[in-house]
């Protein structure tokens, strides 16, 4: 459920307005659903009602809504000020205008009796208690969404007026609390987490008029590939060059002594200036102070000196080689790498939120990097989706990364044997038991939104390795190839496969997954 809370002065007018067609003709059936018990006793024949009401009854109503702040008014004014008129929507915002909604998808359209169960008890939580309320019902939102509006006078009958201090906090929490009251689905839990910004209308504009994901999804998935790959802060800005990254770095107070954080562009190719995102606009974990957590120490006279080189030099070409040596066996290098990564995972504690976090950017990486190698969008889509399980609310420093993941994105970065699809099947496999893993975390820490979330990033992993495996078995495969799928088949331990393991079609090998953690503590809700 979302609950969004408004301020208005013009009680009236906000009801002219749900009771009228809407912006796009999009009200209909318009009905009052729920009210409070003053306003039942008087208009008890149209509260709960079937029918929309009139121009005279929406006055009637509005005019006994604001009676306690009329009254009010009228004692403060006496004599000098007429309350009416302009008057009316002068002072302070007195009326609260709270629309809470359901999605389409999640929970349909509700029963007015559930409607008037939800209001009442939404005015209880966000304690409102007194005043004088109103829930209109007009259909679903232009989105489809079902939802109901809640005019609410702030004036109680003794003249205290009801606080709107921390209103969106608040509202939040009181959704939370009917989700769970009410059976409804739950929009957020703990590991749903928002360090991951949601694209601006402009930048919404932008990606659709060029028919893609958009740049700031680009970037992000690039400069994370990049960081990850990393052993340093000098290499992390050789992959951005690499990778066709412009990046300019911010400078500390005082001169260009010190780095302190940096931006990003691909560039425009229409002429127009670039837009440049930091790296906090791209990822809450991106910023450069986190990167730097994860990375091994150079001497600060060296990092200056690389950024400043940069910020002197024009722009790599998007597909230069990447420092490195490319070793001609990457799946099976790959691997190597990927089991390291499983059998870590397979011992951590789901509770460690931080280590899991580093893994879920760890394994976001990854999957970001194979896809872009193997051209799949569903690998780049499963990596957006594990970069949100990568983001902790709060501070603190995340871990530092281990060597082995630096290598396998290095190596991923630096392929050139795309086509030998046996042995980059089994990495994708990898990856499906590592997505598998992050799941099975969020599961065991209660986080069902974010579990369900990145299980449905994992089916679309293993919906990749059924294709790469129907694309081999179309193809001969030659001495070769046949020995490096059995040199990536060996580089994986049998791992005994979790109950909770999102199940895949023709799947005949394990996953790596995390020891069963809530063993002893009841049934997850």
């Amino acid at each position: 459920m979302i609950a969004k809370v408004l301020k208005a002065k013009d009680t009236p007018g906000l009801l002219h307005y749900l009771f009228g067609p809407g912006r796009a003709n999009e009200h209909v059936n318009q009905r009052v659903v729920a009210g409070s018990n003053d306003l039942q006793l008087v208009f008890g024949q149209l509260i709960p009602g079937g029918e929309r009401l009139s121009n005279v009854e929406q006055r009637l109503l509005a005019d006994k809504i604001d009676e306690h702040w009329l009254l009010q008014r009228a004692v403060q004014h006496a004599g000098s000020v007429p309350v009416r008129g302009a008057d009316r929507e002068g002072g302070a915002p007195h009326v609260v205008h709270a629309i809470l909604s359901v999605k389409a998808e999640d929970d349909g359209e509700l029963a007015e009796e559930k409607w008037c169960a939800i209001a009442a008890d939404y005015i209880e939580a966000m304690q409102w208690h007194g005043c004088e309320w109103v829930a209109v019902h007009h259909g679903p939102s232009s989105e489809g969404h079902d939802h109901v509006h809640l005019v609410i006078n702030r004036v109680r009958p003794d003249g205290s007026w009801a606080s709107v201090y921390h209103d969106w906090k608040r509202s939040t929490e009181a959704a939370r609390a009917l989700e769970e009251r009410h059976g409804l689905h739950r929009l957020h839990d703990h590991g749903d987490s928002r360090g991951m910004p949601g694209y601006s209308q402009g930048e919404r504009r932008r990606a659709q008029a060029e028919g893609g994901p958009g740049e700031r999804y680009i970037l992000e998935q690039q400069v994370r590939v990049a960081a990850t790959g990393a052993r340093d802060e000098i290499e992390f800005l050789a992959g951005l060059r690499a990778a066709g990254v412009r990046v300019r770095p911010r400078y500390g107070s005082g001169g260009r002594e010190s780095v302190v954080g940096y931006s990003v562009t691909m560039g425009s190719s229409t002429g127009e200036a670039p837009v440049w995102f930091s790296g906090g606009r791209l990822a809450r974990d991106l910023t450069l102070p986190k990167l730097r957590a994860r990375w091994e120490p150079r001497s600060a006279e060296d990092v200056v000196a690389a950024w400043r080189r940069l910020d002197r030099s024009a722009p790599q070409a998007e597909g230069a080689e990447y420092p490195g040596r490319a070793l001609g066996d990457e799946p099976v290098q790959v691997a190597r790498e990927a089991t390291r990564l499983l059998q870590a995972m397979a011992r951590e504690d789901a509770r460690n939120e931080r280590a899991w976090a580093a893994a879920a950017g760890d394994t976001a990486a990854w999957s970001s990097a194979l896809g872009q190698h193997l051209q799949d969008p569903r690998l780049l889509t499963a990596a957006r989706t594990l970069a949100r399980s990568a983001q902790r609310p709060g501070g603190g420093s995340p871990p530092p990364r281990p060597v082995g993941v630096s290598r396998m994105i290095r190596q991923l970065m630096m392929a050139q044997s795309g086509h030998d699809l046996m042995g980059w099947m089994a990495v994708i496999e990898a990856l499906g038991r590592a997505s598998q893993a992050i799941a099975d975390a969020h599961l065991a820490r209660g986080e069902l939104l974010a579990a369900q979330r990145v299980l449905s990033a994992t089916r679309d992993i293993w919906a990749a390795v059924d294709d790469v495996a129907h694309q081999d078995a179309l193809t001969a495969q030659q001495a070769p190839q046949r020995a490096a799928s059995a040199a990536v088949d060996a580089a994986f331990p049998a791992i005994t496969e979790s109950p909770t393991q999102t199940p895949r079609p023709g799947a005949g090998r394990g996953t790596a997954q995390p020891r069963d953690h809530t063993r002893g503590r009841g049934h997850e809700r």
